[in-house]
């Protein structure tokens, strides 16, 4: 729920749960709504009500594994990922 700029499929989300409750759905409009969310709770709140694509289950890990992916670039310039990789004991 972490509040971050993330750059999918050529536009900037505020964060990966907005990201991840958007690919539920095939349907762009929905897609865009969440996007538009102020809050990553506001976006799983209505992430509940999208109609969910047939193949949701099959794909949800490696959705999630997308996003993580572009949330925690690998990349000595992202600060996120700079602060990531400084919780891992020296």
């Amino acid at each position: 729920f972490y509040l971050c700029d993330i750059l999918w499929e050529g536009q900037v989300w505020p964060s990966s749960e907005h990201i991840y409750q958007a690919c539920k759905t095939l349907e762009r409009s929905q897609r865009e709504l969440i996007r538009q969310l102020p809050t990553p709770g506001a976006a799983k709140k209505y992430g509940k009500r999208v109609k969910i694509r047939g193949d949701w289950e099959r794909v949800r890990l490696d959705v999630m594994r997308d996003v993580i992916a572009h949330k925690f670039p690998f990349s000595a310039k992202s600060p996120l990922t700079q602060l990531l990789v400084g919780t891992h004991p020296a």
